[in-house]
């Protein structure tokens, strides 16, 4: 996992969805239901290595995930899951819907030609 800190960061990984769906993950430092979606995000990088993935910790890179909301015409919530191509989002699970599973099923129903 990568971390987006920084504005040019966030401009690095959207570069990079240029190129395959990358995957943003947006967490938060203070909730317990994003301890439970990190794990959930490592298990499907696990699986799927082969697709960057970045986080965002929003209490320390506030700006950072602000810009991911507005570039993105998305409501920020934590945690959540964003698949990005081609700079815009092609999927996304808030919540509970953050699951290795949930992030694996949205992957394979992408309709973008790789």
């Amino acid at each position: 996992m990568t971390s987006l800190t920084s504005l040019s960061d966030w401009e690095a990984a959207r570069q990079a969805s240029q190129k395959q769906p990358v995957l943003i993950y947006k967490h938060s430092a203070t909730c317990p239901a994003s301890a439970w979606a990190e794990r959930n995000v490592r298990t499907w990088q696990a699986d799927h290595d082969d697709y960057p993935v970045y986080r965002v910790v929003v209490q320390s890179a506030r700006e950072v995930s602000d810009q991911i909301a507005d570039d993105l015409s998305l409501r920020h919530e934590t945690p959540q899951a964003i698949f990005v191509h081609q700079g815009d989002v092609v999927a996304h699970e808030n919540h509970h819907g953050v699951s290795a599973e949930r992030l694996t099923k949205a992957l394979h129903h992408l309709k973008i030609d790789l």
